[in-house]
Protein backbone atom coordinates (compact mmCIF):
# COMPACT_ATOMS: atom_id res chain seq x y z
CA UNK A 1 0.00 0.00 0.00
CA UNK A 2 1.07 3.57 -0.58
CA UNK A 3 1.15 6.21 2.11
CA UNK A 4 -1.90 7.82 0.56
CA UNK A 5 -3.91 4.63 0.94
CA UNK A 6 -3.15 4.66 4.65
CA UNK A 7 -3.98 8.32 5.13
CA UNK A 8 -7.04 9.07 3.04
CA UNK A 9 -10.51 8.41 4.35
CA UNK A 10 -12.01 5.46 2.48
CA UNK A 11 -15.50 6.03 1.15
CA UNK A 12 -15.37 9.83 1.39
CA UNK A 13 -14.96 12.13 -1.57
CA UNK A 14 -12.64 15.11 -1.40
CA UNK A 15 -15.70 17.36 -1.65
CA UNK A 16 -17.01 15.74 1.55
CA UNK A 17 -13.63 16.08 3.26
CA UNK A 18 -13.38 19.73 2.16
CA UNK A 19 -16.83 20.39 3.64
CA UNK A 20 -15.78 18.73 6.93
CA UNK A 21 -12.69 20.95 7.15
CA UNK A 22 -14.79 24.05 6.47
CA UNK A 23 -17.30 22.95 9.11
CA UNK A 24 -14.49 22.62 11.65
CA UNK A 25 -13.27 26.11 10.75
CA UNK A 26 -16.79 27.49 11.13
CA UNK A 27 -16.98 25.94 14.62
CA UNK A 28 -14.13 28.32 15.50
CA UNK A 29 -15.84 31.34 13.92
CA UNK A 30 -13.92 31.19 10.63
CA UNK A 31 -16.03 31.44 7.46
CA UNK A 32 -13.01 30.78 5.22
CA UNK A 33 -13.21 34.06 3.31
CA UNK A 34 -9.95 35.55 4.59
CA UNK A 35 -6.84 34.39 2.65
CA UNK A 36 -4.45 32.29 4.72
CA UNK A 37 -1.52 29.89 4.47
CA UNK A 38 -2.91 26.61 3.08
CA UNK A 39 -1.12 23.29 2.58
CA UNK A 40 -1.98 20.37 0.26
CA UNK A 41 -0.51 16.88 0.76
CA UNK A 42 0.33 14.28 -1.91
CA UNK A 43 1.96 10.85 -1.57
CA UNK A 44 3.14 8.18 -3.99
CA UNK A 45 3.21 8.43 -7.76
CA UNK A 46 5.48 10.94 -9.43
CA UNK A 47 5.28 13.52 -6.65
CA UNK A 48 8.58 15.10 -7.73
CA UNK A 49 7.11 16.07 -11.11
CA UNK A 50 3.90 17.17 -9.38
CA UNK A 51 5.95 19.51 -7.17
CA UNK A 52 7.68 20.95 -10.23
CA UNK A 53 4.35 21.51 -12.02
CA UNK A 54 2.91 23.12 -8.89
CA UNK A 55 5.89 25.47 -8.62
CA UNK A 56 5.31 26.51 -12.24
CA UNK A 57 1.68 27.22 -11.29
CA UNK A 58 2.71 29.49 -8.40
CA UNK A 59 2.59 27.10 -5.43
CA UNK A 60 5.53 26.58 -3.11
CA UNK A 61 6.62 22.95 -3.00
CA UNK A 62 8.62 20.93 -0.47
CA UNK A 63 9.05 17.25 0.35
CA UNK A 64 7.19 15.63 3.22
CA UNK A 65 9.13 14.86 6.43
CA UNK A 66 9.84 11.29 5.25
CA UNK A 67 10.44 12.41 1.64
CA UNK A 68 7.65 10.08 0.50
CA UNK A 69 5.49 12.85 -0.91
CA UNK A 70 5.18 16.55 -1.54
CA UNK A 71 3.52 19.43 0.30
CA UNK A 72 2.21 22.34 -1.73
CA UNK A 73 1.69 25.72 -0.10
CA UNK A 74 -0.17 28.85 -1.11
CA UNK A 75 -2.10 31.80 0.32
CA UNK A 76 -5.82 31.50 -0.39
CA UNK A 77 -9.28 31.88 1.04
CA UNK A 78 -10.89 28.47 1.61
CA UNK A 79 -14.60 29.27 1.26
CA UNK A 80 -16.18 27.16 -1.53
CA UNK A 81 -16.15 29.79 -4.33
CA UNK A 82 -12.53 30.83 -3.64
CA UNK A 83 -11.28 27.28 -3.12
CA UNK A 84 -12.93 25.65 -6.14
CA UNK A 85 -10.02 26.27 -8.50
CA UNK A 86 -7.54 24.77 -6.04
CA UNK A 87 -9.73 21.71 -5.47
CA UNK A 88 -10.02 21.16 -9.23
CA UNK A 89 -6.27 21.60 -9.72
CA UNK A 90 -5.42 19.09 -6.96
CA UNK A 91 -7.72 16.49 -8.54
CA UNK A 92 -6.15 17.13 -11.96
CA UNK A 93 -2.64 16.65 -10.59
CA UNK A 94 -3.71 13.49 -8.76
CA UNK A 95 -4.70 11.96 -12.10
CA UNK A 96 -1.85 13.44 -14.11
CA UNK A 97 0.96 12.31 -11.78
CA UNK A 98 -0.60 9.19 -10.22
CA UNK A 99 -0.28 10.58 -6.70
CA UNK A 100 -2.60 10.13 -3.76
CA UNK A 101 -4.06 13.45 -2.64
CA UNK A 102 -4.40 13.23 1.13
CA UNK A 103 -6.16 16.56 1.72
CA UNK A 104 -5.37 20.07 2.89
CA UNK A 105 -5.07 22.12 6.02
CA UNK A 106 -4.93 25.77 7.01
CA UNK A 107 -4.86 28.07 9.97
CA UNK A 108 -8.04 29.32 11.62
CA UNK A 109 -8.52 33.02 10.81
CA UNK A 110 -11.19 34.92 12.67
CA UNK A 111 -12.45 38.28 11.43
Amino acid sequence: PTASEKLTMPGKSHDELDAEIRSALLNYGDDGTVPRHTLFYFYGGNFTALGEAAAQAGYRSRPTAKSDGVILETQTAVDPPSFARHAAQMQKWTSEFGCGYDSWECAVVKR
